[in-house]
């Protein structure tokens, strides 16, 4: 009975509160330096906000609706919005695959055996777009960023990216231009960048990602 009721304690959860979870759907395309596309694929960024603060080294389980996909990884801390989240923007299946709709399923623990689960809808057009591509030109000489918008008043947000695909600035577009060199002082190591929009009518966000 002793052995029985330790498995049965090893096994159980202790829940921790959820505040808010939040997903998004990506069409990403990553381009080269001539222009070509090298690859179009889908991912799937996640997050959510606890009220318990501090990272506790937590771990998430994803699941896709058939089982088939799941993603085991360490959450990663970001900040947005004064909030402090929790989860992954890098979910992503092989080129030529779709996320699937439905229901998902995310499951967070902690080190300290805490966790807690909850069901997320993903419900997305299936067809694969290649959005029109931005004009974008970085001169690593003087730090300024042009970007030419297929629809000059798009709102468009900007991931600047090192040779090893470290982010160095995530900000919002104001214009077809950008001086880099006020955003960060380590304005010498972009390598590429990523833009992205949000298309409603596709109910997922449209990112191109240029390489210099």
């Amino acid at each position: 009975m002793a052995i029985l009721a330790m498995v049965f304690l090893s096994c159980s959860r202790t829940p921790f509160s959820l505040v808010s979870e939040t997903h998004m759907v990506s069409s990403v395309t990553r381009y080269g330096k001539g222009g070509e596309i090298l690859e179009t694929y889908e991912n799937l960024s996640i997050y959510i906000e606890t009220e318990e603060a501090g990272n506790l080294g937590m771990q998430m389980q994803v699941t896709s609706p058939s089982g088939l996909n799941i993603w085991n990884f360490p959450a990663t801390l970001k900040e947005m919005d004064g909030k402090v989240l929790y989860g992954s923007s890098a979910l992503a299946l092989p080129e030529g695959k779709y996320l699937e709709n439905g229901l998902w399923h995310i499951l967070v623990m902690r080190k300290d055996g805490k966790s807690l689960e909850k069901d997320f809808l993903v419900q997305t057009r299936t067809e694969k777009t290649v959005s029109a591509p931005y004009q974008v030109s970085f001169n690593k000489q003087t730090g300024f960023l042009s970007l030419q918008k297929p629809d000059a008043d798009q709102f468009c947000m900007i991931s600047l990216l090192s040779k090893t695909n470290t982010v160095i600035y995530e900000g919002e577009m104001q214009g077809d231009s950008l001086d880099v060199k006020k955003l960060t002082e380590r304005w010498t190591q972009i390598d590429s960048v990523m833009v992205g929009f949000y298309n409603s009518f596709e109910n997922r966000s449209i990112i191109g990602w240029y390489t210099f």
